[in-house]
C-alpha cells in the first residue's frame, strides 16, 4: 500500500499530531481538521458535525485515519453518542464522496470490551455495551465504519488503542497530575494496559501500509498490563507524594459520585466521577498483540519505564509537576 496524500481527523490533537509528523516523514503529504488549526500540517480549523468544513480537503486523498473523538466520561450519552457516532457517520460518507480513498482506519479503543475480562482479550472477544457512554459509543462507530466496508463502499481498519500516554497526554499525564495536585485524584484497585503514543502511531501506519489489514481490527498496547497503583504511582512521585489513593471500587464510587455532585452544583463537570472509576476498575487489561505481531509484525518497543521519562520530562517542563524524572530510560528488549 502506497499513499500520496492522508486525511487526519482531530489533526491537531494527541495523536492526531503524531501521526501527521510520522506521514509527513515518510514522504506523504498531511492534511485534517481540528477545532484548532496547524499550519504546519495543513490542519484546518473545521468541525466533524459539519461537513462542509472539511470534505474538500479529502477530495484528492487516499487515505483516512480517524482520530477525533471524544475521551471524557464527563458528558452525556447523547452529546458522547453525537460525537463519536455522528462525526465517524459524517467522515465515513466524506470519504466514499471522494472517490479516492484506499484506506479508513477507525481509532476505536479497547474500553469496547469493558471491566469485566479477567484474562488476555484478543480481538474476537464477544462485546457487550453496558450503558457507559464512552464504551457504546466506539462500539457503535465500530461497528457502523465495518458495515461501509462489508457493503464494498471503503476499505476499513480498525485500531483498538490501550491506554494511549506520553508527552502531550491530556487524559493520563496531564490531567491525573493536576487532580494529584489538588488531592481529589484516586483509582480503584484494577488493570492498567499502557501503550506510548510512538508505539501506537507505529503500529497504526503498518496497519494502513498492509494490505492483509483490510476490513480487520487490531489492538496496539504496550508490552505488558500494569497495576493502577505502578502507573499512577509515576505520576504521584512526580508530585511528590509517595503513591496515589488507592482504594476499593465501592468506595470510589461513593467518593466520586459527591465529587461530581459538587461540581455538577457549580454548574461544572468532571471526568473524577463513577464512570471514570467504572472503567479503571479492570480485572484485566492484557490486551492482546498478537494477531498485530502477526500480520503487521508490530511489537511495542517502549517499556513504561521508559515511555514515563519522556512522558514526565514533558510535564515537569509544562510545569504540570513538581519533579523531573530521574530513573535512566530503558527500552523493552
Amino acid at each position: 500500500m502506497n499513499y500520496t496524500k492522508v486525511f487526519i481527523s482531530g489533526g491537531n490533537g494527541f495523536i492526531g499530531r503524531k501521526l501527521a509528523q510520522y506521514f509527513k516523514d515518510r514522504g506523504v503529504q498531511v492534511c485534517g481538521v481540528d477545532l484548532m488549526p496547524c499550519d504546519e500540517f495543513n490542519i484546518v480549523s473545521g468541525n466533524l458535525s459539519e461537513p462542509a468544513s472539511f470534505s474538500h480537503l479529502i477530495k484528492d486523498c487516499d487515505l483516512v485515519i480517524h482520530t477525533a473523538a471524544i475521551v471524557s466520561n464527563a458528558l452525556s450519552y447523547k452529546q458522547t453518542w453525537q460525537a463519536n457516532v455522528g462525526w465517524t457517520k459524517n467522515l465515513l460518507d466524506a470519504a466514499v464522496h471522494a472517490g479516492t480513498v484506499m484506506r479508513f482506519i477507525h481509532i476505536s479503543s479497547t474500553a469496547v470490551y469493558g471491566s469485566d475480562w479477567q484474562t488476555a482479550i484478543s480481538e474476537d472477544a464477544p462485546l457487550l455495551p453496558d450503558g457507559r457512554a464512552y464504551n457504546d459509543s466506539k462500539m457503535m462507530s465500530e461497528h457502523l465504519s465495518l458495515s461501509y466496508h462489508a457493503s464494498k463502499k471503503l476499505n476499513v481498519t480498525i485500531i483498538r488503542p490501550g491506554d494511549v500516554y506520553g508527552p502531550g497526554s491530556k487524559p493520563w499525564i496531564a490531567y491525573p497530575l493536576q487532580e494529584i495536585a489538588k488531592g481529589t485524584f484516586m483509582v480503584p484497585q484494577g488493570m492498567f494496559g499502557p501503550v506510548y503514543i510512538d508505539d501506537l502511531v507505529k503500529g497504526i501506519y503498518l496497519s494502513a501500509m498492509s494490505e492483509q489489514a483490510s476490513g480487520e481490527i487490531f489492538n496496539l498496547s504496550g508490552p505488558e498490563q500494569v497495576t493502577n497503583q505502578t502507573y499512577f504511582n509515576y505520576l504521584a512521585q512526580a508530585q511528590g507524594q509517595k503513591h496515589v489513593k488507592v482504594v476499593n471500587l465501592k468506595l470510589a464510587l461513593k467518593l466520586t459520585g459527591f465529587i461530581e455532585w459538587c461540581y455538577h452544583l457549580v454548574g461544572k463537570t468532571t471526568d473524577i466521577n463513577p464512570s471514570t472509576m467504572r472503567m479503571l476498575s479492570r480485572k484485566s487489561a492484557a490486551y492482546s498483540n498478537e494477531k498485530a505481531e502477526r500480520l503487521l509484525g508490530y511489537k511495542p518497543e517502549f517499556s513504561l519505564q521508559h515511555g514515563m521519562q519522556s512522558a514526565l520530562q514533558w510535564a515537569f517542563e509544562q510545569g504540570l509537576c513538581k519533579a523531573a524524572p530521574e530513573q535512566p530510560a530503558v527500552k523493552v528488549n
